[in-house]
C-alpha cells in the first residue's frame, strides 16, 4: 500500500517536471528509501493494512481449495458411478453403446 501511494506520487511529480517516463529501478529505490526513514508509527497503518489482506488473501485461499477439492470429489464420483454402471451394463447395451460411439 505504502509503494502504490508513494509510486503515485513520484509519477506526479515526474509528469510535472516534464519527464514522460519513470525508471522502475529507481524509483523503487527511492520508495525503499523512504519506506525505511518512515518513523515506526506512521509505518503502523500500512503495517496493519498488509496483515488484513493477508489475512483476507489466506481465507480465500483456504476457501478456493476448499471449493476445488469438492469439486474434484465431486467428478470423481461422477466417474465412479459411470464406471460402476458400465460394469453392471448387460453384454448386449455395451456392444450398442460401442456400436453408437463408433458411428459418432
Amino acid at each position: 500500500v505504502f509503494f502504490k501511494e508513494s509510486r503515485l506520487g513520484l509519477i506526479k511529480k515526474h509528469e510535472q517536471q516534464g519527464d514522460e517516463t519513470v525508471d522502475f529501478l529507481s524509483m523503487s529505490k527511492t520508495i525503499a528509501s523512504q519506506w525505511k526513514t518512515l518513523p515506526e508509527e506512521k509505518k503502523l497503518p500500512y503495517q496493519k493494512i498488509a496483515t488484513e489482506d493477508l489475512a483476507r488473501y489466506e481465507a480465500d485461499v483456504r476457501a478456493y481449495e476448499k471449493k476445488k477439492a469438492a469439486e474434484q470429489d465431486r467428478i470423481a464420483g461422477e466417474l465412479d458411478d459411470q464406471t460402476r454402471r458400465r460394469k453392471q451394463e448387460a453384454p448386449e447395451e455395451k456392444e450398442i453403446r460401442r456400436n453408437k460411439q463408433a458411428e459418432e
